[in-house]
């Protein structure tokens, strides 16, 4: 496949106690430790990329807790948790491709993968044969390119992103991601 899209999602849940901590990694595992199906993707698969137990009233990111590292098979292992409200922040990676919806004659089968240097380097590289044929620089002929591909609708991720962000801010993105992406933590609560 040309495209292998990934879409980041986080989904948030309340918790107060350790059984309702049990049940619902159960459950969020059950959910999305499979491959699945759906209309908008030709084929899609979908696993936990973090989760994360914020206390309803956070101070500092030192207080999130990565529970990734105490689950087994579905299960929390070695955590206990202090009485207390919490969110339960669950970054759900979804993977698959997309196919071409209403494109040019020829231009059917997957997208292409915009976030794949790779790809759009090959994909660019196309267009200098326009600048061979005519003989007038590139830069000469096209202002600018403007890709209207709807197949990428919530398109978010790449493999590299993280490290990519850390090379050029500095800082690391991962401990950020359940209050960054599709939602937002303010005053204790997730809106």
């Amino acid at each position: 496949r040309s495209s292998d899209l990934k879409r980041l999602v986080v989904r948030y849940y309340d918790i107060s106690d350790a059984g309702g901590l049990a049940k619902q990694v159960k459950d969020l595992f059950g959910k999305y430790s499979y491959e699945y199906k759906s209309q908008k993707s030709e084929t899609s698969e979908a696993k936990i990329y973090f989760i994360k137990l914020i206390p309803a009233n956070i101070t500092s990111i030192g207080q999130v807790v990565d529970l990734k590292g105490f689950i087994k098979r579905g299960e929390v292992v070695g955590y206990e948790m202090k009485p207390g409200s919490y969110k339960l922040a669950c970054g759900i990676l979804q993977r698959g491709y997309q196919n071409i919806a209403n494109g040019a004659p020829g231009a059917d089968g997957p997208t292409m993968d915009h976030y794949k240097k790779d790809v759009m380097t090959a994909y660019l590289g196309r267009l200098n044969k326009i600048e061979v044929d005519s003989g007038v620089p590139l830069n000469q002929l096209v202002r600018a390119l403007f890709c209207d591909s709807i197949e990428l609708k919530g398109s978010n991720w790449s493999e590299m992103f993280a490290d990519d962000f850390k090379e050029r801010c500095g800082y690391d993105i991962e401990p950020w991601l359940p209050f960054v992406l599709f939602g937002r933590y303010a005053g204790g609560v997730v809106c």
